[in-house]
């Protein structure tokens, strides 16, 4: 199903309106999840429709409130709201303490899922601040060498500011999200080979036996070793040690202001001389150009402006019963 970007924001507004959200949270949860489109990353969109509306029978959600804080930091308890509305939230908190302060440390506890990281950073370095984000989510991912499930996805953003359109950097710390298992198996599809293994630790393709066992670090013990890390930040701010399903993810923000060390513009300049020369340095044999971190997706961004984006017709169907 191909859809405009007013067609794909009127059906997401249009479902989580229907399920108990207010127009201002539908339409922040909307910005969030049509952007993952733009950005070429559907997985991280529309689909996460449908678990929204899931988590949303439990009728839990209180209102996100902050627990604690200084000049500094701050503590929020997102009250079972969605990462969509909470990272919202926090962010733009870290960002006015960091324009005070220089510096801003921001954890955000029961929350679960909350979109592409680097749309939050963003909203950061567009203000001329650097971003970093990470998130401790369900256990889904093996510690490299084992079998069980101990890690989430446990992705990390960063985001720079430049006399043009910032440097986003926007990772998982897995060989995959969960999301394309999930697709895959609703869709029929097989895996590529060395993503995932089945409950008893033998390589699989099969979407359906990765979603009984785990998805596999990314860069083998490297990708493990950053999820530890990013799983201990989550703890820090009162994330679950390994959160079973979408409840407890541990949400992770520093923003700094360059001011504390040196001119913005001046940093800024410095940053875009480091991406001029990167993207002027010499390419290997078959590399058409050397990319900086999110390039890609700015460019696919202003693609999918005007030509729209696709859906598959299971999701949209889905969505339509919804709303």
């Amino acid at each position: 199903m191909h859809l405009s970007i007013s067609e794909a924001r009127e059906l997401s507004e249009g479902v989580l309106a229907r399920h108990g959200y207010s127009e201002n949270d539908a339409r922040l949860i909307t910005d969030v999840i049509v952007e993952a489109h733009l950005w070429g990353r559907p997985l991280s969109g529309m689909r996460h429709l449908l678990q929204i509306v899931e988590r949303a029978k439990d009728k839990d959600r209180g209102t996100i409130r902050v627990v604690s804080e200084d000049d500094h930091s701050a503590l929020i308890d997102a009250e079972n709201n969605p990462g969509f509305l909470a990272s919202n939230y926090a962010i733009r908190l870290a960002m006015a303490k960091a324009r005070k302060s220089g510096v801003a440390v921001v954890g955000v506890r029961r929350s679960f899922l909350g979109g592409i990281n680097g749309y939050y950073v963003s909203l950061a370095a567009r203000e001329d601040l650097i971003a970093l984000m990470s998130v401790s989510g369900g256990s889904r991912v093996a510690p490299w060498g084992g079998i069980d499930p101990v890690f989430g996805t446990n992705p990390l953003a960063v985001a720079v500011p430049t006399l043009n359109d910032p440097v986003i950097f926007d990772m998982t710390t897995a060989a995959t999200n969960v999301g394309h298992l999930q697709t895959a198996a609703r869709l029929g599809e097989p895996l590529p080979a060395g993503l995932a293994i089945d409950n008893n630790g033998e390589p699989t393709t099969d979407p359906a036996r990765a979603l009984q066992g785990a998805i596999l670090p990314f860069g083998e013990h490297k990708g493990f070793g950053l999820a530890f890390v990013i799983q201990c930040l989550g703890i820090l701010v009162g994330g679950d040690i390994a959160p079973q399903g979408m409840k407890d993810f541990g949400y992770f923000f520093l923003v700094i202001d360059p001011g504390m060390f040196m001119r913005v513009q001046d940093y800024k300049a410095r940053v875009t001389e480091l991406v001029r020369r990167v993207r002027q340095s010499r390419t290997r044999a078959g590399e058409a150009s050397v990319r900086v971190p999110g390039e890609r997706s700015l460019r696919e961004r202003a693609r999918r402006q005007v030509e729209g984006i696709d859906l598959d017709d299971r999701t949209y169907a889905e969505l339509l019963r919804l709303r």
